[in-house]
């Protein structure tokens, strides 16, 4: 029996290991190949770049116009939050339509600003918030003289 180990592990492995390497990494991979070539048939390809035109219709300028500070005004009262600044920049632009960036600056305190967060979050309009910067201002004071503060990034693109 001795003589013949060698050649059993090798003809367990030549048995053992494809089924391993189908088990563990091909079918999951054929299982969503599969389920891909499914929905690319009922889904309709996004990427063309003609989008519909009630797509284009749903976004009021929010982040150029100043909208956005509009929309939160009622929340920044009820949570007393204060806007510090609202800077508005464009930052591409092709033929019809514009990305616009927005920097908002809150100060308050934390649960009133998350509040705020998810009010920006959760609005009607098409907006995304990039970044979220929570910090201390002025920095390297005394602490009872600091005030929270965040600056929200936002973005929107606009059509014409």
């Amino acid at each position: 029996m001795k003589k013949y180990s060698g050649f059993l592990k090798i003809l367990v492995l030549l048995l053992f290991l494809p089924f391993c390497i189908w088990r563990f990494a091909v079918s999951n991979t054929m299982e969503i190949k599969k389920k891909h070539k499914i929905l690319r048939h009922i889904i309709p390809d996004t990427n063309s770049g003609n989008l519909p035109f009630a797509i284009k219709e749903i976004s009021p300028p929010f982040v150029s116009s100043g909208g956005i500070l509009d929309s939160i005004a009622e929340c920044t009262l009820q949570e007393k939050v204060n806007i510090v600044s609202y800077t508005p920049v464009l930052t591409d632009m092709e033929e019809d339509c514009a990305l616009y960036s927005g920097l908002l600056k809150l100060s308050g305190r934390y649960t009133g600003l998350v509040k705020t967060i998810d009010r920006i979050e959760h609005m009607q309009a098409r907006l995304k918030i990039i970044s979220v910067n929570f910090y201390m201002y002025p920095p390297y004071t005394i602490p009872s003289k600091q005030e929270l503060r965040v600056d929200i990034a936002i973005q929107q693109i606009e059509y014409k």
